[in-house]
């Protein structure tokens, strides 16, 4: 929990990995994200939109 670098290395190589892994699914958590903010209104419905 020391070393700042391991974490983000992690998180990200996480982040990575599931994203991939939701549009070869088919939209697993690359989706939920996208779709709840599209339907919320978030500064992610505009940029999507346009």
């Amino acid at each position: 929990m020391l070393p700042d670098g391991a974490a983000p290395k992690r998180k990200r190589k996480h982040r990575r990995s599931s994203t991939r892994q939701g549009h070869k699914l088919g939209g697993g958590k690359a989706a939920t994200p996208r779709e709840e903010f599209s339907q919320a209104g978030h500064r992610d419905d505009p940029v999507l939109r346009v």
